[in-house]
């Protein structure tokens, strides 16, 4: 997702005024994670700010023991 964001950054005039972003995903990672989408995103495509109207919603964040148990049982069904 890295250089997909940097392109947006270097390239697009994307009105983040008029976005919603939002943040979830088929696994959990804390929003600073290496590994998260938000991290990313804050860093490259919002990083000189965001704009006041530009809205962003994360997924709430889980209880780390429910985490744990739904990694285990994508990797059983996906055989990671």
């Amino acid at each position: 997702m890295r250089p997909l964001y940097a392109y947006w950054a270097r390239t697009s005039g994307l009105p983040l005024e008029c976005i919603h972003l939002l943040f979830g995903g088929e696994r959990y990672v804390f929003p600073q994670h290496t590994d998260s989408n938000y991290a990313l995103v804050m860093e490259i495509l919002l990083a000189h700010g965001v704009p006041a109207e530009c809205s962003i919603t994360c997924m709430e964040a889980d209880n780390p023991r429910t985490v744990r148990r739904r990694q285990r049982r994508t990797r059983r069904c996906y055989l990671i």
